[in-house]
């Protein structure tokens, strides 16, 4: 997490449950079919230096969403780009 919060290129990670015991963790939107259950979404609110990571600023400089295979499949339609 240390990383993600001091790559100032880097505003989300995704967060997908692989097995009971194992997440896996995506710089990359992923594809439809890694999708199996629900996902988290981390989306940095402001670009923080790697030493601000901290409980404390987490909770203000975070947001989170939770995910499933339909809400993304809508997004990729709705952000879908047409060439004419």
């Amino acid at each position: 997490m240390k990383e993600f919060w001091g790559n100032f290129n880097q505003m989300f990670i995704f967060v997908n449950q692989v097995s009971a015991d194992n997440v896996q963790f995506m710089t990359e939107t992923p594809s439809l079919d890694k999708i199996k259950r629900k996902m988290i979404m981390v989306v940095k609110t402001r670009q923080l230096k790697s030493e601000e990571f901290l409980d404390a600023n987490a909770v203000k400089d975070i947001m989170m969403m939770e995910m499933n295979r339909s809400i993304l499949e809508n997004l990729f339609l709705v952000c879908q780009v047409r060439k004419i």
